[in-house]
């Protein structure tokens, strides 16, 4: 990679990769705490769907990541109306039973996401 380019390792629903056979939350902290760490180009983002999972195995980490939090950050889903308008605005014309079953489908409840610079 280019020394100014930047780097970012978003896992998006982290807790299906970390199970606890994988280690992968083992082997984060370490390659963190050995090289990404001094590295200014890397961003690490870890992303799950509720919020209990983040706080207990990577906010409230004991391990390698503590207290390397940068920032965390609570989204909260789009409400059906502004999904229609979301798609308007994007020229995505559905009909109101298509924009139903697509709030449905990818309706996830609110997010967290964890950044560590």
């Amino acid at each position: 990679m280019p020394k100014k380019k930047k780097i970012i390792l978003f896992f998006d629903e982290f807790p299906w990769m970390a199970t606890p056979r994988s280690k992968l939350i083992t082997t984060l902290e370490l390659y963190w705490n050995r090289y990404w760490v001094f590295d200014n180009r890397i961003k690490l983002i870890i992303c799950r769907s509720t919020t209990s999972w983040i706080i207990e195995n990577i906010i409230n980490n004991k391990g390698g990541l503590h207290n390397r939090l940068t920032c965390s950050i609570q989204l909260k889903p789009f409400l059906l109306h502004e999904t229609e308008k979301f798609l308007k605005e994007n020229q995505i014309y559905f009909n109101r039973r298509q924009i139903l079953d697509l709030y449905i489908i990818f309706w996830w409840g609110s997010s967290v996401l964890v950044i560590y610079t």
